[in-house]
Parts: C-alpha cells; structure tokens; sequence
C-alpha cells in the first residue's frame, strides 16, 4: 500500500483506503452529492467494507503482460461418447 494510492471510482463513487486513529479505514467519495463518508473500525459494516476494497483493489491491477495476452489457448477436450454394440474408436 502506498502513502499516495489513487481512488478507485465505481461511476460516481470514489473508494480509496485511509487511517482514522490508527486503524484501517475506508473514504468513500460520492461525487453526485459532494459528499465523503469513512467507514472507521466502529462503523457498521466495516468488514465488509474492508474486504470490498481489497476486491476492488485486486481487480483494478492490470494484468502482467504475459497473461493479458496469451499466445497458447488450451481449449477442453469434448469427451466422446462410444456406445455399446458400436465399432468406434478413439
């Protein structure tokens, strides 16, 4: 985590990590209403707040270049159905 991480923003909300007493919180920023709201340690859902931006946080790094453009593509073999009494081989 860095000292000057950007927020992320869900259309016009704006979540970025932050500290109030010591402790881990989340600052919420709607930009509709001009309006910032933290979810501090004693606040009701503070877990799941914390554990919506680590998601967020997660989803929002870009992949490394090797995975955001793979060259081999395994695709699922379809198993291939033999019925009984037939002549079919694999």
């Amino acid at each position: 985590m860095s000292e000057h991480q950007s927020p992320l923003t869900l259309s016009h909300q704006s979540f970025v990590r932050g500290e109030l007493e010591g402790k881990p919180c989340v600052v919420v920023y709607d930009a509709a209403t001009d309006k910032t709201t933290v979810i501090g340690v004693h606040s009701r859902g503070y877990p799941q707040a914390i554990a919506a931006l680590m998601i967020l946080e997660q989803a929002s790094v870009p992949l490394p270049k090797s995975l955001a453009n793979p060259k081999t593509v395994v695709k699922p073999r379809q198993p291939k159905i033999i019925l009984p009494g037939s002549n079919a081989t694999n």
